[in-house]
């Protein structure tokens, strides 16, 4: 097989698949700023997702589970805001191709969330509009920084 390396897995399984469909299964936003209140001027923001996880559930089909977490905190206060959200992508398996778990899991853990980045950016910054608190920038997704950002259950649970 040559180079096994976790790009290369990856780039198997993308060969062998087309994204069919992006969608939010479950998504909670709050925050604790109250009207006439003062915002902090610094706040540490925590960016992080889950370790993704695909099934199969059909022959011709897969989805692959992420969860995102974006929070916004001063030091040792209450998030400043919060946003979850529950990520589900469905993938069609090209006519002819059977791609190997192995790796689909490589593709999961980069691909699955780049493809949904830019859904989760939106969502996170209409979000802080709506509830009235100053936009903050999302960065844009970096594959270097793919292992840092996957969050351990611990952490996913913390409010």
């Amino acid at each position: 097989m040559g180079d096994d390396s976790p790009a290369r897995a990856a780039a198997r399984a993308a060969a062998s698949l087309e994204i069919m469909a992006i969608r939010f299964v479950n998504f909670s936003a709050a925050t604790s700023h109250r009207v006439g209140g003062s915002l902090p001027t610094t706040v540490t923001p925590k960016i992080g997702f889950t370790k993704p996880s695909f099934r199969r559930f059909d022959q011709n089909s897969i989805a692959i589970d992420v969860t995102f977490l974006f929070k916004l905190s001063a030091d040792g206060a209450e998030p400043v805001f919060h946003f979850r959200c529950e990520t589900e992508l469905v993938y069609v398996v090209r006519a002819d191709t059977i791609p190997l778990d192995s790796d689909l899991e490589h593709f999961a853990l980069v691909n699955a969330p780049f493809n949904a980045w830019g859904y989760w950016r939106e969502a996170v910054q209409s979000s802080m509009s709506k509830l009235d608190l100053p936009v903050f920038p999302i960065p844009l997704f970096r594959i270097a920084d793919v292992h840092s950002m996957v969050l351990g259950d611990e952490e996913m649970r913390k409010r």
